[in-house]
Protein backbone atom coordinates (compact mmCIF):
# COMPACT_ATOMS: atom_id res chain seq x y z
CA UNK A 1 0.00 0.00 0.00
CA UNK A 2 2.88 2.67 0.81
CA UNK A 3 4.08 1.86 -2.36
CA UNK A 4 1.01 2.59 -4.23
CA UNK A 5 1.19 5.94 -2.31
CA UNK A 6 4.60 6.80 -3.26
CA UNK A 7 4.03 5.95 -6.80
CA UNK A 8 0.98 7.94 -6.49
CA UNK A 9 2.87 10.96 -5.58
CA UNK A 10 5.50 11.09 -7.81
CA UNK A 11 3.21 10.53 -10.57
CA UNK A 12 1.29 13.85 -9.51
CA UNK A 13 4.43 15.61 -8.50
CA UNK A 14 5.95 14.22 -12.11
CA UNK A 15 2.54 17.01 -14.00
CA UNK A 16 2.72 19.46 -11.12
CA UNK A 17 6.81 20.26 -12.28
CA UNK A 18 5.64 22.00 -15.56
CA UNK A 19 2.89 24.33 -13.63
CA UNK A 20 5.09 25.30 -11.61
CA UNK A 21 7.48 26.09 -13.78
CA UNK A 22 4.90 28.10 -15.93
CA UNK A 23 3.94 29.85 -12.34
CA UNK A 24 7.52 30.94 -11.65
CA UNK A 25 8.08 32.36 -15.02
CA UNK A 26 5.20 34.42 -14.45
CA UNK A 27 6.10 35.94 -10.81
CA UNK A 28 7.33 39.32 -11.30
CA UNK A 29 11.34 39.47 -11.14
CA UNK A 30 13.13 40.48 -7.61
CA UNK A 31 13.95 44.13 -7.65
CA UNK A 32 17.58 45.05 -8.62
CA UNK A 33 18.51 46.86 -5.44
CA UNK A 34 21.69 48.68 -7.20
CA UNK A 35 20.79 49.08 -10.84
CA UNK A 36 23.19 50.18 -13.47
CA UNK A 37 23.36 53.72 -13.46
CA UNK A 38 21.21 55.64 -16.25
CA UNK A 39 22.56 57.90 -18.75
CA UNK A 40 24.07 61.33 -17.05
CA UNK A 41 23.85 59.79 -13.83
CA UNK A 42 26.57 60.87 -11.49
CA UNK A 43 27.52 58.57 -8.33
CA UNK A 44 25.13 60.63 -6.01
CA UNK A 45 22.32 61.53 -8.22
CA UNK A 46 21.84 57.92 -9.00
CA UNK A 47 19.20 55.29 -7.95
CA UNK A 48 20.05 52.55 -4.89
CA UNK A 49 16.38 50.92 -3.95
CA UNK A 50 18.57 48.77 -1.26
CA UNK A 51 19.37 52.64 0.37
CA UNK A 52 17.20 55.44 -0.75
CA UNK A 53 13.78 56.33 1.52
CA UNK A 54 10.83 54.43 -0.16
CA UNK A 55 8.37 57.21 1.93
CA UNK A 56 4.95 55.79 3.94
CA UNK A 57 2.24 56.24 1.33
CA UNK A 58 -0.73 57.48 3.14
CA UNK A 59 -3.34 57.16 0.40
CA UNK A 60 -4.66 58.77 -3.23
CA UNK A 61 -0.73 58.59 -4.49
CA UNK A 62 0.77 60.51 -1.76
CA UNK A 63 3.75 59.50 0.27
CA UNK A 64 5.61 60.45 3.23
CA UNK A 65 9.02 60.85 3.89
CA UNK A 66 10.12 61.72 7.51
CA UNK A 67 13.72 62.36 8.32
CA UNK A 68 16.75 63.24 10.71
CA UNK A 69 20.21 64.17 10.32
CA UNK A 70 21.69 64.46 14.13
CA UNK A 71 25.63 65.17 14.16
CA UNK A 72 28.35 66.73 16.87
CA UNK A 73 31.00 68.94 15.00
CA UNK A 74 33.69 70.17 16.32
CA UNK A 75 34.40 73.68 15.96
CA UNK A 76 38.16 75.51 16.56
CA UNK A 77 37.16 78.87 15.88
CA UNK A 78 33.62 79.70 16.25
CA UNK A 79 33.70 83.23 15.90
CA UNK A 80 36.31 83.18 13.15
CA UNK A 81 38.57 84.85 14.75
CA UNK A 82 41.93 85.57 13.38
CA UNK A 83 43.35 85.65 17.22
CA UNK A 84 42.12 84.34 20.42
CA UNK A 85 40.15 81.57 18.74
CA UNK A 86 37.59 79.84 20.60
CA UNK A 87 36.76 75.97 19.96
CA UNK A 88 33.47 74.11 20.87
CA UNK A 89 30.97 71.21 20.25
CA UNK A 90 28.22 71.66 18.32
CA UNK A 91 25.21 69.51 18.03
CA UNK A 92 23.42 69.67 14.72
CA UNK A 93 19.55 68.23 14.52
CA UNK A 94 17.95 68.53 11.13
CA UNK A 95 14.32 66.94 11.35
CA UNK A 96 12.10 66.85 8.12
CA UNK A 97 8.82 65.54 6.85
CA UNK A 98 8.32 65.79 2.78
CA UNK A 99 5.26 64.88 1.30
CA UNK A 100 5.26 64.27 -2.54
CA UNK A 101 2.19 63.13 -5.01
CA UNK A 102 3.42 61.98 -8.47
CA UNK A 103 0.80 62.10 -10.99
CA UNK A 104 -0.90 62.44 -14.29
CA UNK A 105 -1.26 65.99 -13.80
CA UNK A 106 2.96 66.66 -12.70
CA UNK A 107 4.43 66.37 -8.98
CA UNK A 108 3.75 68.26 -6.14
CA UNK A 109 5.65 68.57 -3.33
CA UNK A 110 5.53 70.18 0.15
CA UNK A 111 8.47 69.81 3.26
CA UNK A 112 8.68 71.16 6.96
CA UNK A 113 12.19 71.42 8.43
CA UNK A 114 13.95 72.44 11.11
CA UNK A 115 17.78 73.24 11.33
CA UNK A 116 19.08 73.62 15.27
CA UNK A 117 22.18 74.38 16.37
CA UNK A 118 22.77 73.44 19.48
CA UNK A 119 26.73 74.69 21.49
CA UNK A 120 28.19 73.29 24.61
CA UNK A 121 30.00 76.27 26.22
CA UNK A 122 28.91 79.18 23.69
CA UNK A 123 25.19 79.01 24.12
CA UNK A 124 25.36 82.20 22.38
CA UNK A 125 26.04 81.24 19.04
CA UNK A 126 23.08 78.61 18.70
CA UNK A 127 20.27 78.52 16.27
CA UNK A 128 17.10 77.57 15.82
CA UNK A 129 16.02 77.29 11.62
CA UNK A 130 13.27 76.21 10.13
CA UNK A 131 11.30 76.41 6.96
CA UNK A 132 8.60 75.15 4.97
CA UNK A 133 8.43 75.07 1.06
CA UNK A 134 5.81 73.50 -1.63
CA UNK A 135 6.25 72.67 -5.09
CA UNK A 136 4.04 71.99 -8.30
CA UNK A 137 6.03 70.50 -11.47
CA UNK A 138 3.61 69.55 -14.79
CA UNK A 139 3.94 66.13 -16.54
CA UNK A 140 7.65 66.07 -18.19
CA UNK A 141 5.38 64.25 -21.36
CA UNK A 142 3.64 67.37 -21.94
CA UNK A 143 4.81 70.15 -24.66
CA UNK A 144 3.56 73.38 -22.23
CA UNK A 145 5.41 72.40 -18.87
CA UNK A 146 4.73 74.58 -15.70
CA UNK A 147 7.33 74.94 -12.48
CA UNK A 148 6.07 76.73 -9.29
CA UNK A 149 7.75 77.26 -6.06
CA UNK A 150 6.87 79.00 -2.79
CA UNK A 151 8.51 78.89 0.96
CA UNK A 152 9.97 80.68 3.84
CA UNK A 153 12.72 80.22 5.62
CA UNK A 154 14.59 81.43 8.91
CA UNK A 155 18.66 81.58 8.99
CA UNK A 156 20.96 82.30 10.62
CA UNK A 157 24.50 84.13 9.15
CA UNK A 158 27.35 82.14 10.21
CA UNK A 159 30.56 83.95 11.15
CA UNK A 160 32.35 83.79 7.93
CA UNK A 161 29.77 85.47 5.79
CA UNK A 162 31.76 88.17 3.98
CA UNK A 163 28.59 90.65 5.00
CA UNK A 164 28.23 89.71 8.44
CA UNK A 165 28.84 92.75 10.90
CA UNK A 166 31.59 92.17 13.77
CA UNK A 167 28.68 92.15 16.40
CA UNK A 168 27.92 89.82 19.61
CA UNK A 169 24.99 87.90 18.01
CA UNK A 170 24.85 86.56 14.36
CA UNK A 171 22.58 87.91 12.05
CA UNK A 172 19.01 86.56 11.81
CA UNK A 173 16.57 86.89 8.90
CA UNK A 174 13.54 85.47 7.40
CA UNK A 175 13.25 84.73 3.98
CA UNK A 176 10.09 84.22 2.19
CA UNK A 177 9.86 83.58 -1.84
CA UNK A 178 7.49 82.02 -4.25
CA UNK A 179 8.70 81.71 -8.06
CA UNK A 180 6.73 80.30 -11.39
CA UNK A 181 7.98 79.16 -14.81
CA UNK A 182 6.38 78.49 -18.25
CA UNK A 183 8.10 77.12 -21.34
CA UNK A 184 6.51 75.30 -24.38
CA UNK A 185 7.98 73.04 -26.87
CA UNK A 186 8.04 73.47 -30.33
CA UNK A 187 10.20 70.88 -30.68
CA UNK A 188 13.50 71.63 -31.42
CA UNK A 189 12.76 75.25 -30.56
CA UNK A 190 11.93 75.86 -26.65
CA UNK A 191 10.56 79.04 -25.27
CA UNK A 192 10.39 79.95 -21.91
CA UNK A 193 9.21 82.99 -19.12
CA UNK A 194 9.23 83.22 -15.73
CA UNK A 195 10.04 85.30 -12.61
CA UNK A 196 10.57 85.40 -8.88
CA UNK A 197 9.46 87.29 -6.15
CA UNK A 198 11.81 87.97 -2.48
CA UNK A 199 11.61 89.33 0.52
CA UNK A 200 14.17 89.59 3.04
CA UNK A 201 13.84 90.88 6.42
CA UNK A 202 16.16 90.74 9.49
CA UNK A 203 15.16 90.20 12.76
CA UNK A 204 17.83 92.33 14.64
CA UNK A 205 17.56 96.09 14.74
CA UNK A 206 20.83 96.74 13.86
CA UNK A 207 20.27 95.20 10.29
CA UNK A 208 17.30 97.22 9.86
CA UNK A 209 18.76 98.72 6.93
CA UNK A 210 18.99 95.65 4.72
CA UNK A 211 15.44 94.80 5.13
CA UNK A 212 14.58 94.41 1.07
CA UNK A 213 12.53 93.20 -1.43
CA UNK A 214 13.84 91.74 -4.84
CA UNK A 215 12.23 90.80 -8.33
CA UNK A 216 13.15 88.68 -10.78
CA UNK A 217 12.46 88.10 -14.60
CA UNK A 218 13.65 86.47 -17.38
CA UNK A 219 12.84 84.85 -20.71
CA UNK A 220 14.58 82.01 -21.91
CA UNK A 221 14.89 81.02 -26.02
CA UNK A 222 16.33 77.53 -26.32
CA UNK A 223 17.53 75.70 -29.47
CA UNK A 224 18.30 72.09 -29.74
CA UNK A 225 20.89 71.89 -31.93
CA UNK A 226 22.06 67.94 -31.90
CA UNK A 227 20.99 65.48 -29.63
CA UNK A 228 24.13 66.39 -27.66
CA UNK A 229 24.16 70.13 -27.24
CA UNK A 230 21.88 73.03 -27.24
CA UNK A 231 22.08 76.79 -26.96
CA UNK A 232 20.03 79.03 -25.45
CA UNK A 233 19.77 83.16 -25.04
CA UNK A 234 18.15 84.20 -21.74
CA UNK A 235 17.40 87.86 -20.49
CA UNK A 236 17.24 89.16 -17.41
CA UNK A 237 15.95 92.02 -15.11
CA UNK A 238 16.26 92.27 -11.55
CA UNK A 239 14.71 95.45 -9.37
CA UNK A 240 16.07 96.02 -5.48
CA UNK A 241 14.51 98.12 -2.93
CA UNK A 242 15.06 98.32 0.84
CA UNK A 243 12.50 99.50 2.80
CA UNK A 244 15.17 101.97 4.10
CA UNK A 245 15.74 105.12 1.87
CA UNK A 246 19.62 105.33 3.30
CA UNK A 247 21.27 103.00 5.46
CA UNK A 248 23.15 103.90 8.21
CA UNK A 249 25.98 105.06 6.19
CA UNK A 250 23.73 107.45 4.57
CA UNK A 251 23.61 105.58 1.39
CA UNK A 252 21.19 104.82 -1.03
CA UNK A 253 21.37 101.09 -2.25
CA UNK A 254 18.48 100.49 -4.78
CA UNK A 255 19.06 99.24 -7.89
CA UNK A 256 17.94 98.12 -10.85
CA UNK A 257 19.49 95.56 -13.21
CA UNK A 258 19.23 94.17 -16.78
CA UNK A 259 21.27 92.24 -19.32
CA UNK A 260 21.66 88.61 -20.47
CA UNK A 261 23.14 85.61 -21.17
CA UNK A 262 24.09 82.87 -23.39
CA UNK A 263 24.65 79.37 -22.66
CA UNK A 264 25.38 75.90 -23.99
CA UNK A 265 24.27 72.80 -22.62
CA UNK A 266 26.14 69.75 -23.06
CA UNK A 267 25.70 65.88 -23.09
CA UNK A 268 28.19 63.87 -24.46
CA UNK A 269 27.16 60.55 -24.09
CA UNK A 270 26.15 60.93 -20.52
CA UNK A 271 30.05 60.90 -19.40
CA UNK A 272 29.84 64.53 -19.39
CA UNK A 273 27.42 67.01 -18.85
CA UNK A 274 26.31 70.64 -17.75
CA UNK A 275 26.34 73.96 -18.95
CA UNK A 276 28.57 77.02 -20.04
CA UNK A 277 26.92 80.57 -20.24
CA UNK A 278 28.82 84.18 -20.17
CA UNK A 279 26.76 86.99 -20.32
CA UNK A 280 26.59 90.96 -19.29
CA UNK A 281 24.63 93.05 -16.82
CA UNK A 282 23.94 97.30 -16.47
CA UNK A 283 23.58 97.96 -12.89
CA UNK A 284 21.25 101.00 -12.62
CA UNK A 285 22.13 102.46 -8.80
CA UNK A 286 19.40 104.88 -7.18
CA UNK A 287 22.12 106.96 -5.45
CA UNK A 288 23.97 109.27 -7.15
CA UNK A 289 27.09 108.55 -5.40
CA UNK A 290 27.23 105.28 -7.70
CA UNK A 291 28.61 104.90 -11.02
CA UNK A 292 26.25 102.96 -13.33
CA UNK A 293 27.96 99.72 -14.15
CA UNK A 294 28.61 97.18 -16.59
CA UNK A 295 29.48 93.86 -15.24
CA UNK A 296 30.36 90.92 -17.21
CA UNK A 297 29.45 87.12 -15.55
CA UNK A 298 30.27 83.58 -16.38
CA UNK A 299 28.99 80.56 -15.05
CA UNK A 300 29.58 76.76 -15.86
CA UNK A 301 28.65 73.45 -13.93
CA UNK A 302 29.93 70.29 -15.39
CA UNK A 303 29.74 66.69 -14.28
CA UNK A 304 32.30 63.62 -15.84
CA UNK A 305 31.37 60.77 -15.08
CA UNK A 306 35.27 59.41 -15.58
CA UNK A 307 34.20 55.93 -14.84
CA UNK A 308 30.67 53.96 -13.08
CA UNK A 309 32.11 54.24 -9.88
CA UNK A 310 33.87 57.89 -10.30
CA UNK A 311 32.27 61.15 -10.61
CA UNK A 312 34.68 64.85 -10.95
CA UNK A 313 32.73 68.27 -10.99
CA UNK A 314 33.64 71.18 -11.74
CA UNK A 315 32.25 74.66 -11.03
CA UNK A 316 32.91 78.85 -12.16
CA UNK A 317 31.02 81.35 -11.51
CA UNK A 318 31.28 85.24 -11.64
CA UNK A 319 28.39 87.36 -10.08
CA UNK A 320 27.60 90.04 -8.10
CA UNK A 321 26.33 90.63 -4.86
CA UNK A 322 24.46 93.11 -2.40
CA UNK A 323 26.86 94.61 0.03
CA UNK A 324 26.19 96.56 3.22
CA UNK A 325 30.28 98.00 3.35
CA UNK A 326 30.40 101.36 3.89
CA UNK A 327 31.02 103.46 0.37
CA UNK A 328 30.78 99.93 -2.04
CA UNK A 329 27.32 99.75 -3.99
CA UNK A 330 28.15 95.83 -4.56
CA UNK A 331 30.95 92.76 -4.19
CA UNK A 332 32.08 90.63 -7.13
CA UNK A 333 32.58 87.32 -6.36
CA UNK A 334 34.61 84.79 -8.50
CA UNK A 335 34.61 81.11 -7.62
CA UNK A 336 36.41 77.87 -9.05
CA UNK A 337 35.80 74.42 -7.57
CA UNK A 338 36.10 70.91 -8.17
CA UNK A 339 34.59 68.00 -6.43
CA UNK A 340 35.18 64.25 -6.98
CA UNK A 341 32.88 61.55 -5.01
CA UNK A 342 33.91 57.71 -6.06
CA UNK A 343 31.75 54.93 -4.60
CA UNK A 344 34.47 52.71 -2.93
CA UNK A 345 31.03 50.16 -2.31
CA UNK A 346 27.31 50.57 -3.98
CA UNK A 347 26.41 51.64 -0.23
CA UNK A 348 30.01 54.06 0.46
CA UNK A 349 30.93 56.96 -1.30
CA UNK A 350 34.14 59.09 -0.42
CA UNK A 351 34.22 62.62 -1.16
CA UNK A 352 36.83 65.11 -1.54
CA UNK A 353 36.50 68.80 -2.74
CA UNK A 354 38.70 72.25 -3.13
CA UNK A 355 37.45 76.02 -3.77
CA UNK A 356 38.59 79.03 -4.19
CA UNK A 357 36.49 82.52 -4.53
CA UNK A 358 38.06 85.98 -4.75
CA UNK A 359 35.46 88.06 -3.26
CA UNK A 360 36.01 92.06 -4.33
CA UNK A 361 34.57 95.20 -2.91
CA UNK A 362 33.83 97.99 -5.66
CA UNK A 363 34.92 101.01 -5.19
CA UNK A 364 36.82 100.34 -1.83
CA UNK A 365 40.38 98.59 -1.23
CA UNK A 366 38.94 95.52 0.14
CA UNK A 367 39.39 91.83 -1.42
CA UNK A 368 39.15 88.48 0.11
CA UNK A 369 40.73 85.43 -0.69
CA UNK A 370 38.81 82.20 0.52
CA UNK A 371 40.30 78.88 0.16
CA UNK A 372 38.44 75.88 1.04
CA UNK A 373 39.08 72.15 1.69
CA UNK A 374 36.63 69.48 2.27
CA UNK A 375 36.40 65.76 2.70
CA UNK A 376 33.81 62.91 3.69
CA UNK A 377 32.59 59.57 4.07
CA UNK A 378 29.13 58.83 3.49
CA UNK A 379 28.51 54.82 5.11
CA UNK A 380 24.75 53.68 3.84
CA UNK A 381 24.17 50.72 6.45
CA UNK A 382 20.08 50.37 4.91
CA UNK A 383 17.55 52.29 3.77
CA UNK A 384 17.00 53.65 7.09
CA UNK A 385 20.10 54.95 8.66
CA UNK A 386 23.31 56.45 6.94
CA UNK A 387 26.58 57.49 8.43
CA UNK A 388 28.66 60.19 7.74
CA UNK A 389 31.88 61.84 8.51
CA UNK A 390 32.70 64.75 7.19
CA UNK A 391 36.20 67.50 7.71
CA UNK A 392 36.07 71.20 6.35
CA UNK A 393 38.89 73.68 5.96
CA UNK A 394 38.52 77.01 5.20
CA UNK A 395 40.98 80.10 5.29
CA UNK A 396 40.23 83.87 4.40
CA UNK A 397 43.23 86.62 3.81
CA UNK A 398 41.99 89.95 3.00
CA UNK A 399 43.17 93.02 2.23
CA UNK A 400 41.93 94.01 6.04
CA UNK A 401 43.52 92.59 8.63
CA UNK A 402 41.04 92.39 10.93
CA UNK A 403 38.48 90.09 8.93
CA UNK A 404 41.37 87.25 8.34
CA UNK A 405 40.69 83.39 9.87
CA UNK A 406 41.61 79.90 9.42
CA UNK A 407 38.71 77.23 10.69
CA UNK A 408 38.84 73.17 11.21
CA UNK A 409 35.24 71.58 11.59
CA UNK A 410 35.07 67.94 11.70
CA UNK A 411 31.41 66.25 12.22
CA UNK A 412 30.52 63.02 12.74
CA UNK A 413 26.45 62.26 12.66
CA UNK A 414 24.00 59.99 11.15
CA UNK A 415 20.54 60.12 9.38
CA UNK A 416 17.17 57.91 10.30
CA UNK A 417 15.16 57.83 6.91
CA UNK A 418 11.97 55.65 6.21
Amino acid sequence: MFGNVCSKALVVAICLLPMTAVGQQVQAPAQDLYPEPKRGDTVLKRLRPATDAKGMPIGGGWRVYPELDLSARYDDNIFAEQTHKKDDVVVVARPSIRVTNDGAFGLIAAEVYGDLEYHKDYTSEDAKNFGAEAAYQSAQDQRFKVEARTGFRRITQDRADPEERILDERSELDRYFGRIAMRYDFGRLQIGAGGEARRIDFRQGFNDDRDRKEYLGHLDLRFIRTESTSLYVSPRWRSVRYDEMVDRTGLNRNRDEGGAVLGVQLDFGGILIGTVEMGATKLWFDDPAFDDKILFSAAAGLDWNVTRLTTVSFEAERAPHATVQIASPIRIDSLVGVAVNHELKRNIIISLGASYINQKFQNIGRSDDVMEYTAGIDYRLNRYIHMKLDYAYRDRSSDLDTIEFSRNRISLGFRLQI
